[in-house]
């Protein structure tokens, strides 16, 4: 390579940079000359993140952590299904060893319509659904949509008058408040409620695992005394010993199972860690609000900047 095609690449290389220098101090010069219009749209996009937070009203969150209770299910059954399993299939009976589990039966049950209409109407949760539109801290009160709920006389108004919320429109509204998660790692559940009021929040999270207890509770002990009946009467048709013998055993643990949904009311879930009434709002994300809103104003503002200063430039 001779030293002139060296020199002349050198040279190209140094006016690359220069370009390159003027076109980041071009950038700062055309942000300097635009910084009032830059101010101006940046400001006002944090005003609207403020008026956004202001208009917006405060959701709690309340949250209860639940271990299962061994205490339930079907363990004992499970044993005699495998030591039993192969005779009781040739005599046509099911032992049913392979069921799932209560607490994976709770879990996905929780989410669904039926379960949510029942929690709704039993405990009259409909207008605090619907009709709630923020919360009086200083006073501890709900604040009513009056247009479409008389919270003093207790009766729908206005679209609801004749015809109030229906089940499905309560259980859409109701699903995006409620939320249940499993954790992987312990096997602990965690259910938690989301609400205007962080009052109704911790109370709605009790209510739910009330009811998810009593409801198994009443699904166990409906299936246990099904089977005794039907064992009872297979137990006395059959003079094979070692087939009465699985009658009785079943027998015996179906008993078990119905002695238990008597006198435990933790039958799938006990609470390891309360829900508590919050004293810090859920949502919104003031910072975050806040910040986003800076960030999109002033990028905004430059791309309004740059866009001006091509147009000069035609």
């Amino acid at each position: 390579m001779s030293n002139n095609e060296l020199d002349n690449r050198m040279s190209r290389a140094s006016k690359t940079q220069r370009n390159k220098e003027l076109d980041f101090f071009d950038f700062i010069e055309i942000l300097l000359r635009h910084k009032l219009l830059i101010f101006l749209i940046t400001l006002t996009f944090l005003s609207i993140g403020i008026s956004y937070i202001l208009m917006t009203p405060k959701v709690y969150r309340s949250e209860a952590l639940l271990i299962p209770n061994s205490s339930s299910g079907s363990s004992g059954l499970s044993g005699i299904a495998s030591q039993f399993g192969g005779i009781a299939s040739i005599a046509g009976i099911n032992l049913g060893g392979s069921d799932e589990s209560n607490v994976e039966i709770a879990l996905a049950l929780t989410p669904t319509w039926g379960f949510q209409e029942k929690l709704i109407r039993e405990n009259n949760l409909a207008p605090k659904i619907i009709a709630v539109k923020g919360w009086d801290a200083l006073n501890n009160k709900l604040l009513y949509d009056e247009s479409i709920f008389d919270s003093t006389a207790n009766k729908w108004r206005g679209e609801y008058q004749s015809t109030p919320p229906s089940s499905w429109e309560l259980y859409e509204e109701s699903k995006e408040m409620i939320n249940i998660i499993k954790r992987k790692d312990s096997g602990l559940v965690s259910i938690s409620v989301e609400h205007y009021s962080p009052e109704i929040a911790r109370d709605w999270v009790f209510l739910i695992v009330e009811l998810l207890n009593s409801e198994i509770q009443e699904y166990d002990k409906k299936r246990a005394k099904e089977s005794i009946k039907y064992l009872t009467q297979k137990a006395t048709e059959t003079n094979i010993a070692e087939m009465q013998t699985i009658f009785y055993q079943l027998i015996e643990e179906h008993t078990k199972t119905l002695l238990l949904t008597e006198v435990n009311n933790d039958y799938v879930f006990r609470i390891v860690s309360e829900p508590k009434i919050a004293e810090k709002h859920f949502k919104p994300n003031y910072l975050l609000v806040l910040i986003l809103s800076l960030l999109f104003g002033f990028l905004l503002s430059i791309c309004i900047a740059l866009f001006k200063h091509a147009s000069l430039r035609k």
